[in-house]
């Protein structure tokens, strides 16, 4: 029996049979992975994957081109492989069997490219995407680490488009269920988080650096994490003509954002769904802006303090529109929590169905609290 095996980038070692390759050589007859020989595929580190599919389609497929491939040692492929000229073309479909350590910086270039995870995947250096990349967890045990890890800055370009799904991480101090980036993550073109869970930080994605959203897209979907930020956790958060859509979230502090410094909202909209923390139902910040912008926070609950929002120090609301309706505390702060709140510049807030538990069922400030030239509507 032959194998095919297509590498993702020109220098990737590729374990293809016992004997070296012919460049030429092409294959037909491509059986469907069901059929493959256990003990062979197994020592694949990463292989094109194929949907099974009957005998008589499988033997209608097209052949296939089968690179070179440079055996080496006991014909192991190497866990590190590197990302030649700083860059990485995918298409179509891919399997990784185990961890994966691509050495960047790597320009990530995918065409309907999809990775299919059994192990997680790391780059050791800074990574632009372009173009459509879909990972999806392997739907066993949770990963000790996120799905995709990052060691440096991550971009999304303009136009680009990020779908990572079914991934869970098991390290009780550990960061991000989809996505971990060690320095800062810059989002110019769409993200798709769903079915996240970290027992640490981050369920959907968790960025020791800043998250700046500008001009993209983010869709965050049944995320969750034992401790900070259900979809995301940052320093800071800074979004700027851009639009965050994030449902059916969970955390200790921030169900669905949780920034340890400040987050920025400007020029922007933001909806929040079924979210739940014990501190800021949906959104937890250390100091919070919310400027020219729109946000809505639907069916948000906080254990301790604000339903909808927290802010540890300062929250300033100017010139936006915020909804928030049916929000609960258990402590202070039916809807908005902080330290000192001000609230001013044509602001229009609606919140209905607020409930505390403490002091201020709608809004509550432990300092100062100033609302200036703005329409503020509480109902029930």
């Amino acid at each position: 029996m032959m194998w095919a095996l297509r590498a993702l980038c020109p220098l990737c070692w590729l374990l293809a049979s016992p004997e070296r390759v012919d460049p030429t050589l092409r294959m037909e007859n491509v059986e469907s992975m069901e059929n493959v020989d256990r003990d062979r595929a197994s020592s694949f580190l990463l292989h094109r994957w194929t949907r099974p599919q009957p005998e008589a389609q499988t033997q209608a497929q097209p052949q296939v081109q089968v690179e070179e491939a440079e055996l080496q040692g006991e014909r192991t492929l190497p866990q590190t492989l590197p990302c030649h000229n700083n860059s990485l073309v995918l298409s179509g479909e891919y399997e990784v069997k185990e961890e994966l350590v691509l050495q960047g910086p790597c320009n990530i270039s995918a065409t309907g490219a999809q990775l299919r995870l059994r192990a997680p995947i790391v780059f050791n250096g800074n990574v632009a995407l372009s173009g459509n990349l879909t990972i999806v967890g392997g739907g066993g045990p949770p990963f000790e680490k996120a799905c995709t890890s990052v060691r440096g800055d991550l971009l999304l370009n303009a136009g680009s488009h990020l779908h990572i799904e079914g991934c869970r991480s098991s390290e009780v101090k550990g960061e991000g269920g989809c996505l971990q980036v060690s320095k800062d993550l810059e989002i110019r073109g769409g993200v798709h988080l769903a079915n996240c869970h970290a027992e640490g930080y981050g369920g959907g994605a968790s960025v020791q650096g800043n998250i700046r959203l500008t001009g993209g897209k983010l869709y965050a979907e049944s995320c969750s994490a034992k401790r900070f930020g259900g979809a995301l956790r940052s320093g800071n958060i800074a979004i700027s003509d851009a639009s965050i859509e994030v449902r059916n979230v969970t955390a200790r502090r921030g169900g669905a954002l949780y920034s340890s410094y400040k987050m920025s909202i400007a020029n922007a909209s933001l909806e929040v769904h079924n979210a739940m923390a014990e501190y800021g139902g949906a959104l937890y910040s250390h100091k919070m802006s919310i400027a020219n912008a729109s946000l809505e926070v639907h069916n948000a609950m906080a254990g301790e303090y604000g339903g909808a929002l927290f802010s540890a120090m300062k929250m300033e609301i100017d010139n936006a529109s915020l909804q928030i309706h049916n929000a609960t505390a258990g402590g202070h702060g039916g809807a908005l929590c902080s330290f000192n709140m001000a609230i001013a510049n044509a602001t229009r807030l609606e919140v209905r169905n607020a409930v505390a538990g403490g002091s201020g069922g709608a809004l509550y400030s432990e300092g100062n609290m100033a609302i200036a030239n703005a329409s503020l509507e509480v109902h029930n």
